[in-house]
This record gives C-alpha cells, sequence and structure tokens, in this order.
C-alpha cells in the first residue's frame, strides 16, 4: 500500500489526486465491504457493552483520520519516498512503550528489548550517512527540528523535513490510536469495534 499511495500521490507522477481523495478512495471499498459483513453477521444490532466501548471505538476511529491523512500528507512530497517515511512507522511500538510506561503497564525484560531494536532499526533507517556528532544520533528528530527553519532551507531539504515531520506525527498519533483499540478490545467485541 506504501508503494502505491507513493506512486499516486507523487508529485511527478502526473496523477493529479489530493491525499484526502486518496484517502477516500482507498477506504471507501473497505468500509462497504465491512458494512455488509457486519449487516450479515450481527444484522443492525449494536453491541450492548459498557459506555467506554464506544467512546473508545470514536476516539480510536477519529484519531486514525489523522494518522491516515499524515501518512498521506508524508507520501506527496517530492521526497516523501516510503523508504523514508515508511521505516517511522516501526517507531511506533517504543512510542506505545513509553506511553504504556508512563500508565504504569511494565513489560518484560525481552519485551523492551524487542521494542527498543525495533525502533532503533528504523531510527538507522533514516540516516543519510552514519552520525560523526552526537545530536546527529537523534536521526529524525534533527529533521523535526528543521521546521523551524523551514523558509532557509532548499526545496529538497524542505520537501524531505515536511514527509518525515507528516510521518512523524503520524507515529505519535498512531500511539493514542492504538491505546484506544486496546481499549475497545478489551471491553466488548473486537470485530464490532
Amino acid at each position: 500500500l506504501n508503494l502505491i499511495k507513493r506512486r499516486v500521490l507523487n508529485p511527478k507522477s502526473g496523477i493529479n489526486v489530493s491525499p484526502l481523495q486518496f484517502l477516500i478512495l482507498n477506504f471507501s471499498i473497505p468500509l462497504a465491504m465491512t458494512t455488509v459483513i457486519y449487516i450479515g453477521v450481527w444484522g443492525f444490532n449494536l453491541p450492548e457493552v459498557l459506555p467506554v466501548f464506544w467512546r473508545a471505538v470514536f476516539l480510536c476511529a477519529f484519531v486514525n483520520v489523522f494518522i491516515q491523512f499524515s501518512n498521506a500528507k508524508a507520501a506527496s512530497f517530492a521526497k516523501g519516498d516510503a523508504s523514508l517515511t515508511a521505516p517511522l512507522q516501526a517507531m511506533t511500538p517504543g512510542m506505545i512503550m513509553l506511553l504504556g510506561l508512563t500508565l504504569g503497564e511494565w513489560p518484560s525484560r525481552i519485551g523492551v528489548l524487542g521494542v527498543l531494536t525495533m525502533a532503533g532499526g528504523s531510527y538507522i533507517l533514516l540516516w543519510d550517512k552514519r552520525p560523526e556528532k552526537w545530536y546527529e544520533w537523534f536521526g529524525p528528530i534533527k529533521r523535526i527540528v528543521y521546521l523551524t527553519k523551514l523558509q532557509t532551507l532548499n526545496a529538497e531539504e524542505q520537501s524531505k523535513t515536511l514527509a518525515v515531520s507528516f510521518a512523524f506525527l503520524s507515529v505519535c498519533l498512531g500511539t493514542f490510536g492504538l491505546l484506544f483499540d486496546g481499549l475497545f478490545t478489551r471491553r466488548g467485541i473486537n470485530m464490532q469495534g
């Protein structure tokens, strides 16, 4: 999907589709199929569960709209290659672990090692060259700092900075989206959610 999204949204492709149009087309078919399956299995009945279930479902859906828009927007920049933006998605587990730690959920040692390995690997994939100075080890964070000097960057650097920033926004929002996803999964019927 990332490769198709990049091809369709690339300004050089000649296909004149906005990120919003792409998202509407991309999700309308699965939505129609899911609706047919839902009605076929449960009819027009909604699950009778705790109010937390519906709150989590709507919050998850709301956050996911912005996640998908951020992903599509990142792919719409000239330098928003899938190889640059897609690895950032692997950082989501690290962000979720940090959020979990603030909420008092402690993973096992092997879980922490696995999450750090995935997050660290995606960081390394973003580097254009081996870091020479200590602050270069912050990988994509460096690109986000460039947002403050966006007007002084050349067009290529602006495109790269905006693409990474939107991809990183998607990762941060994904942390909350998965939190709400977990809430409705634990408090109701997963398929209906």
